[in-house]
């Protein structure tokens, strides 16, 4: 009677498995530790609402400059907005990703809606924080929890796109419409925690 397997023999089998699972997505040893970071630095909570500012034509956004367009329709809404791309999300776990938005100590006279989207692959979600007129120092909180990545990308890492905006009804101007931004949006911050492929 033949012998099926030696002993050299399952432990060569035993160390092939396991570096041929290793860059798959369900290899739980080639994520990291959890990462964790607002806007990409993990030493800054808050993100103060200030200059460059540009307009948004499409394609990739830069982490460090608030975004602004023009909504078509009548009346007129400008809408700003910031941007994060997160790479190399390992897809063992959901995304959660919670943002804020804080006003300053002036009170808007008209209202504002602030949400949040992200974007991994073909896939999105949003989330509106408040819709209304914004009190001052007011705090608006939302998330967007559980985001199953696996499915937009099976065998590797994933990429998120996280976005908090802002919009209201345009004052005729680009110049007037900074003003009331910076006027009455204090802070944006996106907290988000991850293990790093």
């Amino acid at each position: 009677m033949k012998k099926l397997l030696t002993l050299p023999t399952a432990l060569l089998l035993v160390v092939i498995l396991f570096i041929s699972g290793c860059g798959k997505n369900d290899c739980t040893e080639c994520c990291d530790e959890k990462w964790a970071g607002p806007w990409g630095n993990p030493a800054t909570q808050l993100d103060p609402v200030q200059f460059p500012y540009q307009q948004y034509t499409g394609g990739v956004v830069q982490t460090d400059v608030y975004y602004y367009f023009y909504l078509p329709g009548t009346p007129q809404r400008v809408q700003f907005f910031k941007g994060e791309t997160i790479d190399n999300v390992c897809t063992d776990e959901h995304l959660n990703i919670d943002l804020n938005v804080i006003a300053t100590g002036v009170a808007s006279d008209r209202p504002i809606k602030v949400f949040g989207e992200i974007y991994w692959s073909v896939f999105s979600d949003e989330t509106v924080l408040y819709n209304s007129v914004l009190n001052a120092n007011q705090s608006v909180s939302g998330s967007i929890s559980n985001v199953g990545l696996k499915q937009a990308f099976p065998e590797g890492a994933a990429t998120v796109d996280v976005y908090i905006n802002v919009e209201f009804e345009s004052l005729g101007t680009l110049t007037a419409d900074i003003t009331y931004f910076q006027q009455h949006i204090y802070y944006f911050r996106a907290i988000y925690e991850y293990k790093k492929f």
